[in-house]
């Protein structure tokens, strides 16, 4: 699979505020992501993370 980098702005809710970091719909077909999708996190250095969609095969015990 190819990488996508792409820089998104982390946002507060001004109700709660919690942290959000908003995925525009371009960017979830762009990546092939749905509601109910499990994403993992990974930490590439001190300021970078990258973020993918969970294998399946990893959550089938």
């Amino acid at each position: 699979m190819t990488s996508i980098p792409k820089t998104l702005d982390i946002v507060e809710d001004p109700q709660t505020g919690d942290l959000l970091l908003q995925l525009t719909d371009e960017l979830c077909d762009q990546m092939g992501w749905t509601v109910g999708d499990n994403l993992v996190w990974e930490n590439i250095n001190d300021s970078t993370w990258s973020v993918r969609k969970e294998d399946n095969a990893s959550t089938l015990g």
